[in-house]
This record gives C-alpha cells, structure tokens and sequence, in this order.
C-alpha cells in the first residue's frame, strides 16, 4: 500500500467530486498568527531555526522530500515546513493536512486550488467552532468563483456548490448534527468529525475512516483492505507507532529507532539510517547511505 498522506472528506455535489478535509488530531488552538505563509525575514529566520530539519529532508530523495516537509509541519506545528514544498499540489496536501492538526484556519488562505481551500475553511470551521473561519470563507468567494477557468456547467457547479458552503458555515460553527440539511454528507461528515462519532456518518465508509483516525481508534476501522487498511495505517500513523506499513516514508525508521539505531534494523535502506541520525543522533547506520552528499548529511545529523 502506499504511504498514506492525510484524511480527506470526499463529497460528491452535483456529480462533482469535492475534496475536503478531516482532522488527525485534538484541536488545541494556538491563535490565528500561524499563518497563511512566512515570508521575508521571517522566512529566513525560520529556516536558519530549522537547518537541522531542513537538511534531513534535503538528504532524502527527491520523491520524498515534500511527505518529509510535511511530517516536519506536523511534528513541530509551524506552516513554515508546508512553504518550503516547491510542488504546490503537494504544498496544498500539507497544508490541508496542516489545518486540523494544529487548531487553526488562517493557512488555508494559503491553499491554491479553490474548491480544496473552500473546504479547508468550511472544515476549519466546523471542527474550531471559529467563526472567523466563516468571515475567511465569504471574504474568499469572489478569488474562489473567479479561479474557475472553466465556462460550461463544470463551473457554475462549482460556484454553486462554494455559495452553498458559504451559507452552510453558521451551521458548521454550531455543531449541531440536527442542523444539516438531510442527507448532507459534507455536513454530516464534519459533524461526526468534530463528535467522533461515527453513527453520524450514514453509512459512508469515509466517514467512518476519518473519524477512526481522529480518535485514533483503529477498532473502528473494521477488517480487510481497501479504506479499512488505510484507516489502520493512518491510526498507526497518528500515534507514530511501529504498527505501520513499511512503505510509509518514516515506518522503518521508527522501528529502527525502537530497536537501538543500529544498520541491521534499518534492513539496508539509507532513508531509515537518515531517519535515525535525525532523531537519535547516530551514525551506526550512516553506511548505507550511498550517495556521497547524503552520507555527509547523514554524519553531520548524526553529531
């Protein structure tokens, strides 16, 4: 299977496949100062701050280094790691990821495509109870409808299905599952988010998904593959447990770790020892790391 990158709320409005979000984590909120982006100098502070970090996922492949970035986001709680991802799909999935993780709503200004970024405020909104997600998502419309390229009916679904979440978003505030419209999954869904609750889900696997994960409960994530195998990679996940799934970008090397540090633990694979010289500053296994400038990071983490 391969790595999981964070929950999403799939919705379909209108024959449109809606890209939301939902939360890994407790919302403890850290004020609205997070973001959207760093940028001047205290971009450069943060990446002076965060050398170290930034060397470590520099080290990587290039594949790699964007999922690298973005545990880093979530790891320390700073949007600086999600700015740092050249590629804007993937800057938008740290960011999406980025949101629920540490409590606030300010960086999804910061998502490009307008449909995910209406949904990131609209989850926002509903799993902080923040009304200020709601002002956010109405002062967005006009950039979210004007994005839309497209002039046939692709478009104004779009532009409908956006003037609808805006005028859902008191609702969402509320957290009142009674509130929804019936049959609503966007808003069902993030309700049972918020709740933890899945017997808000209606029925729809996803749901049960994310809200399996939010409580970091993979119990609820029944048996067999498919969304059930990916709910417990991502509970494993959550937890940074050892119960993961070795394609995972950082599994082996939390298994590593558990097991001392050593080269034989990291069975032969040179992102595992980069890995374990970041976290636990040794270099028994820097020798697998092949590539010359790699191998001198490897050393250097390891110091």
């Amino acid at each position: 299977m391969s790595r999981p990158r964070h929950i999403r709320l799939a919705v379909a409005v209108g024959g449109v496949a809606i890209v939301g979000l939902a939360a890994w984590a407790m919302y403890t909120r850290r004020g609205q100062d997070a973001g959207p982006l760093p940028t001047g100098e205290s971009l450069l502070a943060l990446r002076k701050r965060f050398q170290r970090e930034l060397s470590y996922c520099g080290a990587l492949p290039a594949r790699d280094r964007s999922p690298c970035l973005e545990n880093r986001a979530l790891e320390t709680r700073e949007v600086f790691f999600c700015a740092e991802i050249a590629d804007l799909a993937a800057r938008d999935r740290c960011l999406l990821a980025f949101v629920p993780a540490v409590g606030v709503y300010r960086p999804c200004e910061a998502v490009t495509d307008a449909v995910q970024r209406t949904g990131c405020l609209a989850t926002a909104a509903t799993m902080l109870g923040d009304v200020g997600a709601c002002k956010a998502l109405v002062a967005d419309r006009p950039r979210a409808v004007a994005s839309c390229q497209d002039d046939g009916h692709s478009c104004a679904r779009k532009a409908a299905w956006i003037d609808t979440i805006v005028q859902l978003c008191p609702v969402l505030v509320r957290g009142d599952p009674a509130s929804c419209p019936k049959d609503d999954v966007f808003c069902r869904t993030a309700m049972a988010a918020r709740r933890r609750d899945p017997s808000l889900c209606l029925g729809h696997e996803g749901c049960r998904r994310d809200v399996a994960v939010i409580a970091r409960d993979s119990s609820a994530c029944g048996e067999g593959g498919g969304l059930a195998a990916e709910c417990r990679a991502l509970v494993a996940l959550r937890r940074s447990s050892v119960d993961c799934d070795l394609d995972e970008l950082e599994c082996r090397g939390r298994k590593a770790r558990a097991a001392g540090g050593s080269a034989a633990s990291c069975s032969g694979d040179p992102r595992c020892a980069l890995y374990v010289a970041y976290t636990l500053r040794k270099a028994d296994a820097c020798s697998l790391v092949i590539d010359d400038a790699a191998h001198a990071t490897c050393l250097a983490l390891a110091k």
